[in-house]
């Protein structure tokens, strides 16, 4: 599943809005350098302090509707950080979080890509771990667009250990579909056995 043409459009424009204003004057050399690097570096300085979230809202450089600041406001409960991209289901990809010593840490939540589905975007069999930016957006999970990929081989014992993980979690506390709220709501896959 991936956003539809409107919500990517309303993405682009508050995402890169709130990049812009967290770049500062650099906006404009890291756009015409295409500098993914200093974006993301921009990116991880904004959502490792929500206060800056706090300070774009309240300036609202950009003169925001008050909806469209409701929904970057709600970006204070990103998850920044390592994940597993371990399963793609129909409705959304399942990404297990990680500590930074690449321990799978439990919760599981179900992203949806922006404009290409992740099976286009992750050419190698799955899991894979990555860095990026989980945000919530209009009652789903996202990812920011820029991910970080680890160039490490998992081997069948990671992948065992991930498809566990992914079926104990599922049916002990869910799948974590929504960010929004401060709460992370769960949905539980349901059981197909009689």
């Amino acid at each position: 599943m991936k956003l539809s043409a409107d919500e990517l459009e309303l993405f682009g424009k508050l995402y890169g809005g709130l990049m812009q204003f967290g770049l500062g004057k650099k906006a404009d050399t890291v756009r015409e350098q295409r500098d993914e690097e200093a974006l993301i570096a921009a990116r991880d300085s904004m959502f490792q302090n929500p206060r800056r979230i706090t300070t774009f809202v309240k300036k609202n450089p950009f003169d925001f509707s008050p909806e469209e600041l409701e929904i970057v406001s709600s970006w204070k409960q990103a998850r920044l950080g390592l994940f597993y991209i371990a399963r793609n289901l129909k409705d959304y990809t399942l990404f297990v979080e990680s500590t930074e010593k690449y321990e799978p840490s439990g919760d599981i939540f179900g992203v949806v890509a922006l404009d290409k589905p992740f099976t286009k975007i992750v050419q190698t069999p799955l899991p894979v771990l990555v860095r990026t930016l989980l945000l919530p957006f209009e009652g789903k999970i996202i990812y920011d667009g820029a991910m970080s990929f680890y160039q490490v081989d998992l081997g069948d014992d990671v992948r065992q250990m991930l498809d566990g993980i992914c079926e104990y979690q599922i049916r002990r506390s869910g799948i974590i579909p929504s960010l929004e709220g401060g709460k992370t709501a769960r949905k539980r896959k349901k059981n197909n056995k009689k």
